[in-house]
């Protein structure tokens, strides 16, 4: 190390290369070998692995085979036709024999014949295909699959003992049945199984002779032909047919992408073998040391040092940036300036905006309730002549204290308080046609809300729903908490409704409306709405909630959900204050 040291950059950056290009090529024969190695395991479990479901499917085949030969070979038509003695007595019955035998050769596509012997071992009955069997096999006691028959060695044969099995001597024997099979058939389970192009997978009988193969050229034996070719071979032995599944693939096909890989990886290292000399030379001449200086240049910036500014002489993209950087640094320091003073300007006209919004709000409520109310108490006095306008009098008289009162924040107690007033003045404006009822639980009366919250949607259920109507109408309200930390307040008549494309057209009017003229009303969608709706997105914000629900002729809903102040939700005292 410290010999290294004593080295100028240039010697200790062609000191670096060398290094890395022995790391390289030492990776290089490391990755050529590792990657031979994996292509010949990966290539050899594939083969492992199709060659398990080619043995699955020869299982499947032969319960398939045993499954048929069972219901073929001991059925009634059968067992009665081995048991008949007479000649004349089986040719009758021989129709029957065979219509059970061609329906067992329609369940498999391989069966091509099926022979029926009797005790002595002669041939009895015959459908389909009839070929010569070995001597004596008719004669075992247990399955037996034969190897490739006949001079083509184009069929085997599938021998199936029957006992009687009425019979209480052990295993006495009827006779044998036997299945003539196309090995064209064996053919279909082996495909789809050959791991690379050139290999090649066959079934071998107990001789090795072929009964069915899959792949390149073969011999005799099902193996590749070519005696100076090189092949990596699998033997199965397949119990139950007493067959062999032989799976050969080319040495050279194991070892075929092996050399695609090292081609790449030659050209890969050498490509970064020059672009790394270069990149070294390059990273230390021209970015290092000019960025170890503006690293430094940047942690004694935040110290106080925030008068001072980079200097660099380069004439290149450091350089320039480094003139970037200071200009950047002079128009941060005076854009801060101009900032801070913009934001405190910003942030009281809003404040003084949003009040005169609430006193708008606030004024646009009580003239048009009062202009009504008196227009119900000059309507009352000339009508009746009677007392009681003494009490819709003294209702208002409460009524309008509440309205001009200083607080801002009332509970929900005085809301509904004021509510059951203005219930009063409705009562005997329309001559109890039209009732208001409150129903408020008793959990949430001590929490904070905003002034006249309910009466302009009360005021708007009457005055829009109800008063249309000829019999009888009713407001209802509920307020209610709702989870943790919300109230909801639903407000509730069976007045004449609204239409849906209007009921759209006013949810749509008051969005816009917020957006564009916030705190603007709009005589024609209704104060009363427009006051709520606006109110309490400027005291809540996103944490309110405004809809409305109507069907014509059945009634409206509307429903506010704000923030409860009495669990944590938003203090709006501290935004009006």
């Amino acid at each position: 190390m410290h010999f290294f040291r004593r080295l100028n950059i240039k010697s200790q950056i062609a000191v670096l290369i060398a290094i890395i290009t022995v790391f390289m090529l030492v990776s290089f024969g490391i990755i050529d070998f590792m990657t031979g190695r994996a292509v010949k395991r990966t290539t050899l479990e594939s083969n492992e692995k199709l060659l398990q479901q080619v043995e699955g499917r020869v299982a499947a085949f032969t319960d398939d085979m045993e499954n048929i030969s069972l219901s073929l070979f001991y059925s009634p038509t059968i067992i009665n036709y081995i048991g008949l003695s007479q000649e004349v007595d089986r040719v009758l019955a021989y129709e029957d024999v065979s219509a059970v035998c061609s329906n067992a050769m329609s369940l498999k596509k391989g069966i091509k014949g099926v022979m029926i012997y009797d005790r002595k071992g002669e041939l009895c009955a015959g459908v389909g295909t009839n070929r010569t069997i070995p001597a004596g096999i008719e004669s075992v006691s247990q399955v037996v699959y034969t190897g490739c028959l006949g001079k083509d060695k184009k069929y085997y044969a599938i021998v199936y003992p029957i006992y009687d099995l009425k019979s209480t001597e052990t295993k006495k024997r009827l006779g044998s049945g036997v299945l003539l099979m196309d090995c064209g058939q064996l053919g279909d389970i082996l495909e789809n199984s050959l791991v690379t192009q050139g290999s090649a997978i066959s079934i071998l009988d107990k001789n090795d002779r072929c009964m069915a193969f899959r792949g390149a050229k073969h011999d005799e034996k099902g193996l590749h032909g070519g005696k100076d070719a090189e092949y990596v071979t699998r033997r199965t032995e397949l119990s139950k047919a007493g067959w062999t599944l032989v799976s050969d693939v080319p040495g050279t096909e194991l070892q075929a992408g092996r050399q695609t890989i090292r081609k790449y990886c030659t050209a890969a290292f050498a490509a970064i073998a020059v672009i790394l000399a270069f990149f070294v030379f390059t990273l230390w001449t021209g970015i290092l040391r000019p960025v170890k200086k503006a690293t430094e240049f940047a942690k004694r910036y935040p110290l106080g040092e925030k008068d001072k500014r980079l200097e660099m002489d380069y004439k290149n993209e450091i350089g320039d940036m480094a003139r970037s950087l200071n200009q950047m640094l002079d128009d941060i320091q005076r854009l801060s300036s101009d900032v801070q003073s913009s934001q405190k300007k910003m942030y009281e006209m809003v404040l003084d905006q949003k009040q005169m919004e609430i006193i708008s709000y606030r004024n646009q409520v009580n003239p048009h309730f009062l202009y009504n109310t008196f227009d119900c108490i000059r309507g009352m006095a000339a009508y009746y002549n009677v007392p009681q306008i003494a009490e819709i009098t003294s209702a208002l008289s409460r009524f309008y204290r509440y309205t001009v009162k200083g607080d801002d924040c009332v509970t929900i107690a005085d809301e509904v308080l004021n509510i059951q007033e203005y219930a009063k003045i409705i009562e005997h404006r329309f001559m109890g046609r039209i009732s208001v009822n409150v129903d408020a639980s008793k959990e949430i009366l001590s929490c904070t809300t905003i002034k006249l919250l309910l009466q302009p949607l009360v005021e708007n259920a009457v005055f829009h729903g109800l008063e249309q109507k000829v019999e009888g109408g009713r407001v209802e309200v509920f307020l209610t908490p709702r989870g943790a930390g919300k109230i909801h307040i639903k407000v509730r008549d069976n007045g004449v409704g609204i239409e849906k494309d209007r009921l759209e057209e006013i949810l749509q009017h008051l969005e816009q409306r917020e957006k564009i003229f916030p705190g603007e009303p709009d005589s024609g969608y209704g104060i009363g709405l427009a006051n709520v709706y606006h109110r309490i997105r400027l005291f809540y914000g996103e944490h309110a909630e405004f809809d409305i629900t109507s069907k014509k002729d059945i009634g409206t809903t509307v429903t506010v959900c704000i923030p409860n102040s009495a669990a944590g939700g938003i203090d709006v005292s501290g935004i009006i204050n």
